[in-house]
């Protein structure tokens, strides 16, 4: 590994079961994440008893994470 993640965003929903529309609305704001330059990796985890649920993405420079930030009010839009 050459790079290492230098900054991370999380997300921390509310959602309680994962629904189908969950998993739809995720996995496109995942794949448009992806695309940005300096993505460096992603995690996950949803606690079954309190219904929350976190999306971490990695960051190799502060440029990448504002590219994210950028995209925030369109990645909240359903499709």
């Amino acid at each position: 590994m050459t790079a290492a993640p230098r900054h991370s965003s999380t997300f921390i929903f509310e959602v309680g079961a994962l629904d189908d529309d969950f998993h739809r609305i995720n996995d496109g704001v995942a794949q448009r994440t992806r695309q940005i330059p300096g993505f460096f990796g992603e995690e996950a985890w949803h606690n079954e008893d309190t219904g929350l649920h976190a999306e971490v993405y990695y960051w190799t420079d502060m440029d990448a994470l504002r590219q994210l930030v950028g995209m925030a009010p369109r990645l909240a839009k359903p499709r």
